[in-house]
Protein backbone atom coordinates (compact mmCIF):
# COMPACT_ATOMS: atom_id res chain seq x y z
CA UNK A 1 0.00 0.00 0.00
CA UNK A 2 1.34 3.37 -0.76
CA UNK A 3 1.74 6.04 1.61
CA UNK A 4 -0.69 8.22 -0.36
CA UNK A 5 -3.44 5.24 -0.53
CA UNK A 6 -2.32 4.36 3.14
CA UNK A 7 -2.85 8.55 3.80
CA UNK A 8 -6.40 8.29 2.73
CA UNK A 9 -7.15 5.64 4.19
CA UNK A 10 -6.31 6.82 7.76
CA UNK A 11 -8.06 9.90 7.10
CA UNK A 12 -11.32 8.02 6.09
CA UNK A 13 -11.30 5.91 9.28
CA UNK A 14 -10.30 9.04 11.07
CA UNK A 15 -13.60 10.53 9.79
CA UNK A 16 -15.91 7.66 10.69
CA UNK A 17 -14.56 7.61 14.20
CA UNK A 18 -15.33 11.21 14.20
CA UNK A 19 -18.93 11.22 12.82
CA UNK A 20 -19.46 7.62 15.11
CA UNK A 21 -19.13 9.48 18.21
CA UNK A 22 -21.09 13.16 16.77
CA UNK A 23 -24.08 11.19 16.31
CA UNK A 24 -23.37 8.18 19.11
CA UNK A 25 -21.50 10.10 21.82
CA UNK A 26 -19.55 7.44 21.37
CA UNK A 27 -16.14 6.25 19.55
CA UNK A 28 -17.11 3.00 17.72
CA UNK A 29 -14.53 0.41 19.50
CA UNK A 30 -15.37 -3.25 18.70
CA UNK A 31 -18.05 -1.92 16.14
CA UNK A 32 -15.85 -2.36 13.02
CA UNK A 33 -13.21 -4.10 11.68
CA UNK A 34 -10.80 -1.33 10.96
CA UNK A 35 -8.00 -3.69 9.64
CA UNK A 36 -10.30 -4.88 6.63
CA UNK A 37 -11.76 -1.63 5.84
CA UNK A 38 -10.55 0.62 2.87
CA UNK A 39 -10.81 4.39 2.23
CA UNK A 40 -13.97 3.62 0.11
CA UNK A 41 -15.82 1.35 2.92
CA UNK A 42 -14.68 4.07 5.74
CA UNK A 43 -16.73 7.12 3.18
CA UNK A 44 -19.71 4.38 2.38
CA UNK A 45 -20.29 3.82 5.77
CA UNK A 46 -20.12 8.09 6.84
CA UNK A 47 -22.60 8.24 3.49
CA UNK A 48 -24.80 5.44 5.27
CA UNK A 49 -24.44 6.93 8.94
CA UNK A 50 -25.28 10.20 8.19
CA UNK A 51 -28.28 9.26 5.88
CA UNK A 52 -29.70 7.16 9.07
CA UNK A 53 -28.96 10.71 11.04
CA UNK A 54 -30.65 12.62 9.02
CA UNK A 55 -33.95 10.78 8.73
CA UNK A 56 -33.99 10.32 12.48
CA UNK A 57 -33.76 14.40 12.59
CA UNK A 58 -36.37 14.72 10.12
CA UNK A 59 -38.52 11.88 11.90
CA UNK A 60 -38.31 13.63 15.03
CA UNK A 61 -38.95 17.13 13.73
CA UNK A 62 -42.55 15.38 12.24
CA UNK A 63 -43.06 14.01 15.57
CA UNK A 64 -42.74 17.56 17.23
CA UNK A 65 -44.85 19.24 14.52
CA UNK A 66 -47.78 16.94 15.13
CA UNK A 67 -47.24 17.54 18.90
CA UNK A 68 -47.18 21.30 18.35
CA UNK A 69 -50.68 20.83 16.36
CA UNK A 70 -52.44 18.85 19.19
CA UNK A 71 -51.16 21.30 21.95
CA UNK A 72 -52.83 24.40 20.15
CA UNK A 73 -55.34 22.56 19.39
CA UNK A 74 -56.05 21.38 22.96
CA UNK A 75 -55.84 25.25 23.84
CA UNK A 76 -57.95 26.36 21.20
CA UNK A 77 -60.92 28.84 22.06
CA UNK A 78 -63.83 28.88 20.63
CA UNK A 79 -67.26 30.71 21.01
CA UNK A 80 -66.62 31.01 25.18
CA UNK A 81 -70.09 31.89 26.60
CA UNK A 82 -71.53 32.14 29.58
CA UNK A 83 -74.98 31.03 28.77
CA UNK A 84 -75.60 26.97 29.01
CA UNK A 85 -77.88 27.22 26.02
CA UNK A 86 -75.54 28.60 23.52
CA UNK A 87 -74.73 25.59 22.34
CA UNK A 88 -78.23 24.55 21.52
CA UNK A 89 -78.63 27.77 19.20
CA UNK A 90 -75.55 26.88 17.24
CA UNK A 91 -76.67 22.86 16.45
CA UNK A 92 -80.34 24.10 15.48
Amino acid sequence: MSDETSDARDEALSVLSDVFKEINGWRPRGIYRWEDMTAADAWAEIDRLQSREQDRLQAKAREKAAADVRTADAFKVEGLTFSPFAGLLAKG
